[in-house]
């Protein structure tokens, strides 16, 4: 798949989205979501807007399970507020991958930053796991101490 695109000085460039891109099907998500505003391939796309869309819906979610857990006092519903707001965390780490990897290409990364959406994907997707982990040291630490403070006694 080719996408042809024309630079400031109306010369006329094929580039290969398919030699760039790690896999064909990434290829092809990257050539619909390219459009060409004056010379300058840009990523702002339809899923940008779903992004915004699903932070706007997640922090309206977790306004009315906060407003819920303050009538009611339910400590759930407190719980499920707060990974709403987790979950707008994510979005927001989603929107910054997304921007980041719209600079143009420089020296260092002749290629571009389009890559970056994939680190912060990975960030997103990763994040729970590094949190429970820490948890989970932090946990036995905690509990470790406690029960040499014991045996000491």
């Amino acid at each position: 798949m080719r996408q042809v695109l024309t630079d400031r000085t109306s010369r006329i460039d094929a580039i290969d989205l398919w030699a760039i891109s790690p896999t064909p099907s990434a290829s092809r998500v990257l050539a619909s979501d390219c459009s060409l505003d004056s010379g300058v391939v840009s990523l702002v796309s339809s899923s940008a807007r779903v992004v915004y869309a699903a932070l706007a819906g997640d922090l309206a979610v977790a306004a009315a399970k906060f407003g819920a857990s303050a009538l009611s006092g339910s400590t759930a519903m407190l719980t499920e507020a707060i990974h709403s707001l987790v979950d707008s965390a994510d979005q927001i780490l989603l929107l910054t991958g997304q921007s980041r990897a719209r600079k143009p290409p420089d020296r260092t990364h002749p290629l571009g930053y389009g890559m970056e959406t994939y680190f912060w994907s990975f960030v997103v997707e990763s994040a729970p796991y590094w949190l429970g982990g820490w948890r989970r040291v932090d946990r036995d630490r905690f509990t470790t101490v406690r029960s040499f403070s014991r045996a000491r006694q």
